[in-house]
Formats: C-alpha cells, structure tokens, sequence
C-alpha cells in the first residue's frame, strides 16, 4: 500500500480552546500553517507543518519506563503523548511555558542523549519536546600522565579507598551496600582467565580501576563482562573512558567477541551515554530490577557490542 503522510488529528473542546491551540502550536511552537479550511455551520480546521513524522509504538513498559526518565515518576503519560524535536529544548521549554503551556518536568538528559522535557500544552495534549544532543563529547584533554596497566595485589589497598564508598553509596552497583572487604576483593581482584587493570596518574597514584571476566561460563564464555569504578576525587578526567578503551581493545586481543553488561542502573545517564558513545546498545530492559536509594525501584539495563 505505502503510506505517503502520517497526520494526527486532535479535536479541540470549543472555538475557544481551537483558538489557543493555533496560537499556541503555530505561533509558539513554530509550525508552519500549510492550510486553514472553513467549513459549514462554523467548521474551521488548521493544517500545520510538523516536520519528518513517525509513529512510536511502545509496550507499557516502556511507557514506564520514558516517564521515569522523563518526569522521575511513573503513571504520568496518557496513551498519546505528541514530541516534537527542536533545535534548543531550554529555550523552547521557556517559550512554550510563556504561551500557555504547564511543565510537567524540565528539560532532563537521557541515557539516549537527548534533553527532553514534558508538558501539558493546549488541546488537552501532553507534549515532549526533545533536543537529540548528538555523541557523547570526548574529554576535551585525558591528563597526559594517566596510564593504564595491570593491577598487582599491591594496588588493593588503593582501590579499595574508593571502591568502598561507592559501593556503599548504592546507586550504581548491585552489590550488599555493607559488602566486606574480604569479599570486594574477592570479586574485583580478578584470575585468570579475568583481568584486573588500574589508572594510574603520574604520581603514582590509582585513581580508577577496571576488571574484566567471562560474562557466562561454557558456551557463553566468548562475551566479556566488566565493571569500572573511578575515584570520585579525579571524575571528570576521562578516566572512565581510558579504562573502557583500555579494556575493550584487551577483551579484543583476549579473543573474546563480544561485551555484555547485565546491569546497567538506568539513573546512571552519564555511564550510560559513555557506553553509548562507545558502541553499546541497550538490548534489554528490567523494569524495577534495582531499588535505589533515592528514586526507588529503577529499571536494569542490558547492554551489549560486538568486539
């Protein structure tokens, strides 16, 4: 058959709501007028330019899911919600708000790069606007003198420093907030065939760390699994990203054919968008897999790339 125009169709309440919404999407929001029809007995219909349009079907979990990242609650969206994609949602978010429309919440980055707010707009519409913010930019300069090498028994003492406090925070891992010692080294400090590596800066000192196991056992043995913790006295750094380069190129000369990590908290937007920069995709989703501190119940990401 082949579909030539996707064109939503949204009855107003009165003349009078029919008015504030062509104000509002026409002359707030920016779209183009393309025709404006009178028909008999009153009838008055606006065609509006809306740009490239697709249809995005989602299953209710991820309904859930886009409102908890959205809005940071779940239950808010009705069954249709329009988005619009603009070039500065701030600013459209502003103007949108001063023509009338009711924020629900304020531009938010996603775990998909893009900054997205939501509003209740006239016509009894509730309205996204998106910004796609593009690729995760690359660390303007990684210090020079940070390196990365394999970890000894030595180091441990030093990871440990900063692996305690982020364990115990409990908003990015899944391990027992109160997790000893005895038993964080046991999990970090990996064997053969794992691998355990630290960033070391130019004083000698570790700074982030990173260990890398077989995802699965057997047959499933060809897919890495890794974790990464970096001290939060050195974030913002490039650290993070170091160590992933750093161990997908071992994981690679190790043989293994894939990465794979299990769970990925969906609030961790900024570990999100680095895995996403470096060829991750999210494959799966879990919702309510994780109880955080401060949201709640929380979706478990899956994600995966092919080495």
């Amino acid at each position: 058959m082949g579909v030539r125009q996707l064109r939503l169709v949204v009855a107003t309440g009165s003349d009078t709501d029919y008015e504030q919404a062509v104000a509002f999407y026409r002359d707030a929001l920016g779209l183009a007028e393309r025709e404006a029809i009178a028909g008999p007995g009153g009838a008055h219909v606006t065609i509006l330019d809306a740009g490239r349009a697709t249809l995005e079907l989602a299953n209710p979990a991820q309904r859930r899911f886009i409102d908890r990242v959205e809005v940071g609650r779940e239950g808010v969206a009705p069954r249709l919600r329009v988005a619009f994609e603009v070039a500065d949602s701030r600013a459209g978010t502003g103007a949108l708000t001063a023509a009338g429309a009711t924020e629900i919440a304020p531009p938010t980055e996603t775990p998909w790069r893009s900054l997205n707010s939501r509003l209740a707009a006239p016509a009894d519409l509730q309205i996204t606007l998106f910004e796609e913010l593009g690729p995760e930019p690359r660390p303007s300069r990684v210090d020079a003198a940070v390196t990365v090498r394999e970890a000894t028994e030595a180091d441990w003492p030093a990871i440990w420093a900063f692996l305690r406090g982020i364990v115990a925070a409990g908003d990015t891992y899944t391990w027992d907030r109160d997790t000893p010692e005895d038993a964080a080294r046991a999990k970090w400090m990996q064997r053969p065939p794992g691998r355990t590596v630290v960033a070391v800066d130019g004083d000698g000192t570790v700074v982030g760390s990173a260990e890398t196991h077989p995802n699965q056992a057997g047959a499933g043995a060809h897919v890495a699994n890794a974790g990464f913790m970096v001290d939060p006295a050195h974030g913002g750094r490039g650290i993070g990203r170091l160590l992933a380069e750093h161990v997908l190129d071992r994981a690679r000369a190790d043989g293994y054919r894939a990465m794979q990590f299990n769970a990925v908290v969906e609030t961790n937007t900024g570990a999100i968008a680095l895995w996403r920069s470096l060829g991750f995709d999210i494959v799966g989703t879990v919702p309510g897999a994780f109880d955080h501190p401060a949201h709640g119940p929380v979706a478990l990401l899956v994600m995966h790339r092919f080495l």
